[in-house]
């Protein structure tokens, strides 16, 4: 440890700074996603108080909300985002967050108040909340668990007061708990792991409840007094309809390979479970009864890989249920039929080439890119006859692309991915990353310092000895190339940064110093220049004002998470992304930096700014968030007495919002997040 600060101390006075070039960082406009749509996040909780509105956890920084039964939905802005949550009323909410943190709304989720827990955890201990159930405005219980990298002791917590005050209840030894559910203000009861099942009938007190099952238990649904119904474990469901004095497993239709972890009743007799089944591949499902868990049959078999979490049901024939990947499914009679808002695919993107503010290419495993033409309002896959992963992509024009993957694949087009051609490619080893400066001449880079020169269609091995993996590549122009990776010191078993150039397009190649003891998974350079930045595994970017001296500065310091991709538009100005999901911009190649408030807590591999104020980043899950690209302005004529709005552009649709905001909104078609004009207001009667 000692020899390394030395070394940093040594680096930070030969290194040439990086000069603020840029008028300012790109990335600094809000970002809103493209796909998958509405969000792309792992949904978690879900409250509906009326058969129209309901509010979900699980996107950073916001709420989900749809005030028409699930076919649209909206964000709500709170900080930090909501994990668990319950709406006795369509303002009224609780929730419980990140940093044992509880929040109230009275006003739709307008604003947020904190409310201060009972818990106490010191580092590294983390306070989970796994549920939250208000029957009423004024009590709500909360349940959860307090543990480090694995949940540790379950608790529970109470408020009669609407959160001004919480009370812990928890009882001695009781393991993490998941769930809650409260038909009334003095009945509750929790479900947790390892089959662990309390309940209470005078709202103070907590009893253990004796089941047959000892596996996990998912989300628990109440109607009444007497009737509940646990999801799990397993494919199973266990039932009460006694108030809690005995407990029945019912083995539902879903395969033992699979697992039930929602549930709702909205009757004594009908109830809906989702989950994992597992056909051939992990797939969303939900089951229902009609007869208090005795029978059961598929109620919505989508084949979409992922998991439905939880399912809320406002009455016997609306529910609503939020999975995997930001997927959410609703049903208006029962279960009988369902339908999904939600579009776009899921499947994990490793990278993206946007050569326009309109036009992007994001590739990913199974072969897959998508292509958009009107700036991130539309993506849609393309053919690319490879079922292997892509790890890279580099577009000289929106026609001319090269995407390289797994196993020394090449493919490229030059209609725009209309059609794709397979390259004959010289190695097997995997190929991470692909720059393209012009439509004829390509250089790519992977596995054990693979590096090929494709000019006009046809690749060559450039011989290359050095004991490294190259990640990144960029090519500013046909003549400057720049890789990164790390090399290996197998004496030492430590890595260091390598950084290579080259000044005829990738032919030959000469050893930089980075400075930079830690792996170099990325590099940017931009356009025309030698001006280049790349990003290093520890949170630190290295740059250089002209391609032969780089600096070093820490632009990343939250917790564990690795720098995976950057792009710089301008000179100095950058953005870099993690595997956190968090987004990095700075001016001036790292001197000084501002992490973004994160979309989503997915990992996040490219990043690709076709100017200072337009950026797209993609990532696990089929994530592509945008930056700047903004919806034109609308001239709309308010209907106060239909309630709506009449625009004269065919290609927006509309959508009132609940009367109390005062607002209405007008939704481009092709745009994920509404955008709301308040100068519309209902006059006086």
């Amino acid at each position: 440890m000692l020899v390394g600060l030395i070394f940093m101390a040594g680096v930070a006075a030969i290194a040439a700074p990086v000069p603020a070039l840029a008028a300012g960082a790109p990335g600094s406009s809000p970002w809103s996603w493209q796909n998958p749509l509405p969000v792309g996040n792992d949904l978690g909780d879900i409250s509906c108080p009326t058969a129209n509105v309901c509010y979900v956890g699980g996107v950073p920084g916001a709420v989900l909300v749809t005030n028409n039964g699930g076919a649209s939905w909206f964000t709500r802005p709170v900080s930090p985002g909501v994990g668990a949550i319950s709406c006795p009323t369509e303002l009224v909410c609780f929730a419980g967050s990140s940093n044992n943190t509880l929040l109230h709304t009275i006003d739709g989720g307008g604003t947020w108040t904190r409310q201060t827990s009972p818990i106490q955890a010191a580092p590294p201990l983390i306070v989970a909340f796994g549920g939250i159930s208000c029957p009423n405005v004024s009590t709500c219980f909360a349940v959860g668990s307090v543990g480090s990298m694995h949940p540790g002791p379950g608790f529970i917590i109470a408020t009669t007061n609407a959160g001004t005050t919480w009370v812990e209840q928890t009882p001695s030894q009781i393991g993490p708990l998941g769930s809650v559910a409260c038909p009334d203000a003095t009945t509750c009861y929790a479900s947790g792991s390892f089959g662990e099942l309390m309940a209470t009938k005078d709202g103070k007190t907590w009893s253990s409840q004796q089941t047959p099952v000892n596996d996990d238990l998912g989300q628990v649904s109440c109607h009444g007094l007497t009737f509940c119904a646990v999801a799990g474990p397993g494919n199973q469901v266990i039932t009460t309809s006694d108030g809690g004095a005995t407990w029945v497993a019912h083995t539902t239709v879903a395969t033992l390979s699979g697992a039930l972890t929602g549930i709702a009743c909205p009757t004594v007799s009908a109830c809906i479970a989702v989950g994992m089944d597992n056909h051939t591949t992990a797939d969303m499902i939900a089951v229902a009864t009609s007869d208090g868990g005795s029978t059961w049959q598929t109620s919505y078999d989508p084949r979409i890989a992922g998991w439905l979490n939880r399912i809320a049901c406002a009455s016997a024939m609306t529910c609503v249920a939020v999975g995997n990947h930001g997927w959410i499914a609703a049903t208006s009679n029962g279960g009988t039929t369902w339908f999904s808002p939600s579009s776009g695919i899921s499947t994990p993107l490793h990278a993206v080439s946007c050569p326009s503010e309109q036009v992007c290419f994001a590739a990913g495993d199974a072969g897959t890119v998508l292509a958009t033409t009107n700036g991130g309002g539309r993506w849609y896959p393309t053919t690319t006859g490879t079922a292997a992963s892509l790890w890279g992509i580099g577009c000289a024009s929106a026609a001319q692309c090269t995407a390289v993957g797994l196993g020394g694949t090449i493919i490229a087009t030059s209609d725009g991915g209309v059609h794709w051609a397979a390259v004959a490619s010289p190695t097997s080893q995997d190929l991470f990353g692909v720059s393209c400066p012009s439509a004829t001449h390509c250089v790519a880079v992977g596995q054990y310092s693979t590096v090929l020169v494709i000019d006009n269609g046809v690749a060559q091995n450039i011989p290359n000895i050095n004991p490294y993996t190259v990640f990144g590549v960029s090519c500013p122009s046909t003549t400057n190339c720049f890789f990164v990776g790390s090399t290996e010191s197998f004496s030492a078993f430590v890595q260091y940064g390598a950084i290579h150039s080259s000044a005829d397009g990738g032919l030959t190649w000469t050893t930089q110093t980075s400075h930079d003891p830690n792996d170099l998974r990325a590099i940017s350079c931009s356009a025309g220049t030698t001006v280049c930045s790349a990003v290093d595994t520890l949170g630190n970017m290295v740059s250089s004002a002209d391609g032969v001296n780089w600096s070093m500065h820490a632009i990343h310091t939250t917790g564990y998470d690795f720098l995976r991709g950057v792009s710089c538009p301008a000179p100095g100005a950058c953005i870099a992304v993690t595997d956190g999901g968090e987004i990095v911009s700075t001016p001036d190649g790292g001197i000084t930096a501002q992490t973004q408030p994160p979309l989503t807590g997915r990992e996040l591999f490219g990043a690709s700014c076709p100017s200072v104020s337009v950026c797209t980043v993609v990532g696990d899950g089929g994530v592509i968030l945008s930056s700047g690209r903004q919806v034109a302005a609308v001239r709309c004529v308010a209907n106060y007495r239909r309630g709506s709005l009449l625009c004269p552009a065919a290609r927006y649709r509309l959508a009132p919002v609940p009367w109390y905001t005062g607002r209405f909104r007008a939704i481009p078609s092709h745009a994920p997040t509404p955008t709301y004009f308040p100068a519309l207001r209902k006059p006086a009667q």
